[in-house]
């Protein structure tokens, strides 16, 4: 039991740690980015070599380990043989299955000393280093003679509050998971304190003027007074369908205007140039058959094959799709999706609060490709969400060593 207890708290340290330069990552004070950078990579490698010295045994990764190989290999021979292989792509597809293994451990240990409350203290530890490296980070950029209008991100068509990363996307994310985090803890202890960190992070979303974050709350609340209440009575369901249709033509500004126009014009504008973007990688998927491999630098070829389709392709370096799953499938084929279809499948097992926060994550990830980022705030709560699932299965079936 020390044994545990010792364990637990070394991994809890890092942990924390890890939280504070996953948060920091990005900040425009260099030094706070610099330790963010470096530390998000560093700490779970070192935190996953140390877990061979403690024993620790990590049933997930063995599938992950599998199907990583597998698109790893094969995105490897098809991007050579297009002559467009670039190692960029295999660190990000490497880190990726680091941090999922770097969870996987942060759980387990937890789900040891706590069991089906495990989830709850990670959240509770992540919500304190997010308060802290919140703090911090503004703190220091306010130290280095930054103000409100240094902090506005005017890069885009929709000008917004970018908080210390001067990104109004990062930002609102990250209040978002701010806010769901609060939430839980705040639903679980339900301390008047946390109630300031509800408003804050609302606010801080309206002033980033970002329509996914805004509405992801909204779609986080009502699941939750779905899954609470929608059993007990027949017309919950259309009281949520109408509800949520009501909120997407407020937050995403319909208009009568939008009936007489085309409807690939309407639904670009809807999705600020999304269908644009997600048009092409689908042809590039499916027309060009790189959906059979995959292609690590999809972004890339389509960015430079299409670079004069579009002013906003012309000013930019990289291409982001925007969207999480074609981000998958493009970097590792049909193999990542059927990974995490592996661990989605044990969702049946989760409780109220849990559903809410996976199914408006994976709404939002339709518009934003944080899922193939696990150590951006957004994405940590969801595959952590996931594979806490995954062990309370084990657990049911008695598995867990």
């Amino acid at each position: 039991m020390k044994k545990i207890d010792f364990v637990y708290k070394m991994y809890m340290i890092s942990f924390y740690l890890f939280v504070f330069c996953s948060v920091s990552n990005a900040s425009i004070v260099y030094e706070l980015n610099l330790i963010g950078k470096f530390g998000k990579l560093i700490i779970p490698i070192l935190m996953i070599l140390l877990s061979f010295f403690f024993n620790l045994k990590i049933r997930l990764s063995k599938y992950l380990f599998f199907m990583i190989f597998l698109f790893l290999l094969g995105s490897f021979i098809f991007a050579l043989e297009k002559n467009s292989f670039s190692m960029f792509y295999l660190k990000g597809s490497f880190l990726f299955s680091i941090y999922i293994i770097y969870y996987s451990l942060i759980v387990k240990i937890s789900f040891l000393k706590y069991k089906k409350l495990a989830i709850y203290y990670i959240f509770y530890i992540v919500l304190l280093a997010l308060i802290f490296s919140i703090i911090v980070n503004f703190l220091f950029s306010i130290l280095i003679g930054k103000n409100i209008m240094d902090m506005m991100d005017t890069d885009s068509i929709r000008v917004g509050f970018g908080g210390f990363y001067k990104d109004r996307m990062l930002f609102s994310l990250l209040m978002y998971a701010l806010f769901i985090i609060t939430f839980v803890i705040f639903n679980l202890t339900r301390k008047k304190h946390y109630i300031f960190l509800l408003i804050l992070s609302i606010i801080f979303i309206f002033f980033t003027n970002t329509r996914t974050s805004l509405y992801g709350i909204f779609l986080f609340i009502s699941l939750y007074v779905f899954f609470s209440f929608g059993n007990k009575n027949k017309y919950f369901y259309v009281i949520f369908l109408i509800m949520n249709i009501i909120m997407i033509m407020l937050i995403f500004q319909f208009n009568i205007n939008y009936f007489t126009n085309n409807y690939i014009n309407i639904v670009n504008k809807i999705t600020s140039g999304r269908f644009f973007i997600w048009s092409l990688v689908y042809e590039y998927l499916f027309n060009k058959n790189y959906i059979i491999n995959g292609l690590f630098n999809l972004n890339n070829v389509i960015l430079k094959e299409n670079k004069f389709l579009s002013y906003y392709f012309e000013k930019i370096d990289y291409l982001n799709f925007h969207n999480s799953y074609l981000e998958m499938i493009s970097g590792g084929s049909v193999i990542i999706i059927i990974f995490l279809i592996f661990l989605l499948k044990n969702i049946r097992l989760a409780n109220v609060e849990l559903k809410s926060i996976l199914l408006s994550i994976l709404f939002m990830a339709m518009f934003e490709g944080f899922l193939v980022e696990p150590h951006k705030i957004i994405s940590m709560l969801f595959w952590i969400s996931i594979i806490y699932l995954y062990f309370l299965n084990l657990n049911r079936r008695s598995k867990i060593e």
